[in-house]
């Protein structure tokens, strides 16, 4: 395994977030995009409608890895073959973190959504949910495995991984977070992806394993699909859910502290690593 690079190192700020969604997130991806609606107004498209939702899919999956690809060789100077996407992940982490998702859906569900569910979701992006849904295989597949995949790698590998080089590892929690909610354009989910953002943070900086934050994430969009929220205020499902959290946190920092992947650096780990196998 070879040492980090210098890109490793440093770390990114800011800065370097608002240049990566300017030039790769929307100038690069929108060329994408747009060559991709371009196919389907192609006349055969217009007698063959059931096909276009497969080819935006393939569109959008398509712009994903590029930009993804782009972004990771410019601020880590890899490619997303060689990442490390595992981690420390045992069976125990997977349980823990999927109780700890199920926990705070449980709580928001009885919260968070329940008092934001009457205030209006932003209409392009209802839209976008709209036509998205006209095909349930597509909409699956792009709410509950490709967005997963996509914004782990972006927002806790890149972003969080970034930041907290640079940063103290607190503010790059908070920071990737709440990037993470405004990228979501509406206020309802803004507010409920700055806290799930906070989860699946905590579960990278203590395990940095990819794997198990796409895994929290795409199960909380899966429930998302088929729970609607609550007409009511139920005091019984808020206090499960807390309950729920409190358990499987306990449990997972248990783990955590067997295995000390995710207190030390990837830097220090990486060295020394390398400095056995050149023995």
């Amino acid at each position: 395994m070879s040492e980090l690079t210098e890109k490793d190192k440093s770390g990114i700020g800011i800065g370097d977030i608002i240049y990566i969604f300017i030039l790769y997130m929307t100038i690069i991806a929108g060329v994408i995009e747009s060559i991709f609606l371009l196919i389907t107004k192609v006349p055969y498209f217009n007698t063959n409608p059931t096909i276009v939702p497969y080819i935006n899919l393939i569109g959008e999956i398509i712009t994903k890895v590029i930009v993804l690809s782009l972004i990771l060789k410019k601020v880590y100077d890899k490619n997303l073959k060689t990442l490390n996407y595992k981690g420390n992940f045992t069976l125990t982490l997977f349980i823990c973190t999927i109780g700890l998702i199920g926990g705070y859906f449980i709580f928001a569900q009885n919260s968070i959504h329940l008092l934001l569910r009457n205030v209006k979701v932003n209409e392009v992006v209802e839209e976008a949910f709209r036509k998205l849904a006209q095909n349930e295989f597509v909409f699956f597949t792009s709410i509950v495995i490709v967005a997963p995949i996509y914004e782990e790698l972006l927002f806790r590998k890149i972003f969080l991984g970034g930041m907290s080089k640079r940063y103290k590892k607190v503010t790059a929690l908070v920071l990737s977070s709440l990037i993470f909610g405004a990228m979501h354009l509406n206020i309802p989910q803004f507010v409920n992806a700055f806290f799930l953002g906070l989860i699946l943070g905590v579960i990278y900086l203590k395990t940095e394993s990819l794997t198990l934050c796409m895994i929290a994430h795409g199960f909380n969009n899966l429930i998302a699909l088929f729970i609607s929220t609550p007409e009511k205020f139920n005091g019984v499902g808020l206090t499960i859910g807390i309950i729920i959290i409190i358990i499987f946190a306990v449990f997972f920092h248990k783990e955590t502290k067997k295995n000390k992947f995710g207190t030390q650096s990837s830097y220090s780990y990486m060295v020394r690593e390398n400095h056995y196998m050149d023995k």
